[in-house]
């Protein structure tokens, strides 16, 4: 429950500050459902940016193991280079949000179309990690 209300709040935010076809992680799970081959990871929810980028947001608000951020990384590299989304948000909170960062950053390889590849800077780049009051700094006036 705390997870659904912190996105609802996070989602708020947003529509405030510009982003927009807001769909949320239900929605999000039955279009993954309906085709697992583009859908490699079920964001909580996937937006617009203000800069007209299709989005998915995770709201994470606490960490998983490293094995787990190898599996999502892999996944979400599938999808960014079929172009299903163009970045990837992680909204943390303040005191996990550096972690988070460096746990995707510490990742040398992951598993790409079958094979094992080197994580590369511009993959990571498609990343953008921000805490709960820095979002809401950016986008409440």
């Amino acid at each position: 429950m705390d997870h659904g209300l912190a996105l609802q709040r996070i989602k708020a935010i947003g529509l405030r500050g510009g982003w927009g076809e807001w769909k949320s992680s239900s929605t999000m799970l039955k279009t993954a459902n309906m085709n697992r081959s583009e859908w490699r990871q079920v964001p909580d929810a996937v937006a617009i940016s203000p800069q007209g980028r299709k989005v998915a947001i995770e709201l994470e608000r606490t960490r998983k193991t490293p094995k787990r951020y190898v599996e999502i990384l892999a996944n979400y590299a599938e999808m960014l280079a079929s172009e299903v989304v163009k970045e990837v948000f992680y909204i943390c909170p303040d005191i996990l949000v550096k972690r988070i960062e460096l746990d995707f950053y510490t990742i040398e390889k992951i598993i790409f179309r079958g094979r094992v590849m080197p994580v590369h800077e511009s993959l990571l780049k498609r990343f953008y990690f921000i805490s709960y009051t820095d979002w809401e700094a950016k986008y409440v006036a």
